[in-house]
């Protein structure tokens, strides 16, 4: 069955996402995965990583409960993705480059710094299916229509199911660009 053109989009970024991601970290010792060039401050490429991995679960699950809410109340719709007023603004503050820095509000999303490589990496590729898959199931509702429950800010319902997967995108492109400088760093690692 072929997707919507929007989700199948939304669908093939993630993977071009997770290629970028593969050509970044794949090549790395265990040592410049986990090099960073501020302790404390500045993130590691695998902090990155696992961030982005514990972000996409935390995300998906949300999504999925509103979804499956959603599919209940009949909310049928088309798989268009197109963020509502309050998220386009929010996807704007998310998109590289970054301007500012966001302290991570939730502690279930601040990244392990000591994790296996090899694991993180496959943890991470795990959350892209798993976000690929929900946006699968999810083609035939109103993703502008249906709300949910921000993960990080659970009082916020303020944005629609098309922003939550569009987040997920603009914020593993965030983390990309942080790992990308995280390597080209002057002190980064030889090997």
């Amino acid at each position: 069955m072929s997707l919507p053109a929007e989700p199948q989009a939304l669908i093939d970024e993630l993977t071009r996402l997770s290629e970028r991601f593969a050509e970044l970290v794949l090549p790395l010792s265990s040592a410049q995965f986990h090099w960073q060039p501020d302790p404390g401050r500045a993130w590691s490429v695998g902090q990155c990583v696992d961030h982005l991995q514990r972000t996409n679960r935390l995300y998906t699950a949300a999504l999925s409960v509103a979804a499956e809410k959603g599919r209940a109340a009949g909310r049928s719709g088309h798989g268009t993705l197109r963020p509502n007023l309050l998220g386009r603004w929010f996807l704007g503050m998310v998109e590289p480059p970054a301007r500012f820095k966001v302290p991570v509000p939730v502690r279930a999303l601040v990244p392990h710094g000591e994790g296996s490589p090899g694991t993180t990496w496959s943890d991470f590729l795990a959350s892209q299916d798993a976000v690929g898959q929900l946006l699968r199931e999810s083609c035939d509702l109103d993703l502008e229509a249906i709300r949910f429950r921000n993960p990080v800010a659970r009082d916020l319902q303020l944005f629609n199911l098309a922003t939550g997967f569009l987040l997920i995108a603009a914020h593993e492109r965030r983390h990309l660009a942080q790992a990308r400088r995280v390597r080209e760093h002057a002190n980064f690692p030889s090997r």
